[in-house]
């Protein structure tokens, strides 16, 4: 996943490029971020360390681990006949002070007790 990540690198939204960096736990890294992605590839251990750095931070955080919108992360990728879906933990993104688009949230599924 992080190759197809590395596919927007340059691309621009809002006017600002996008930047892929790979970040490491412990460091001022996430300051500097927006969106977080957590690959199912990386080591549990640093998974865990940036995941929980990135909860005290206004940051996207976006993963392709399995139950990772249930375990309070923002948004879960879901790989599915070459396609994929996702689900948005709406509670998550409301305590990082983020809103999601109406249309984003009409397409995805979203965490059992997070309101629409």
């Amino acid at each position: 996943m992080y190759q197809k990540m590395c596919d927007f690198e340059d691309r621009r939204v809002g006017g600002r490029p996008i930047q892929i960096l790979e970040v490491e736990p412990g460091t001022n890294d996430l300051e500097q971020c927006q969106a977080l992605f957590l690959s199912a590839d990386i080591d549990s251990t640093q998974f865990e360390k940036l995941f929980a750095e990135a909860a005290h931070l206004p940051l996207l955080t976006i993963s392709d681990v399995t139950g990772f919108a249930g375990r309070n992360g923002m948004i879960e990728l879901i790989r599915a006949a070459d396609r994929v879906h996702f689900i948005i933990n709406r509670n998550s993104t409301r305590r990082a002070g983020l809103s999601v688009a109406a249309a984003l949230l009409n397409i995805a599924a979203t965490v059992p007790n997070a309101t629409r």
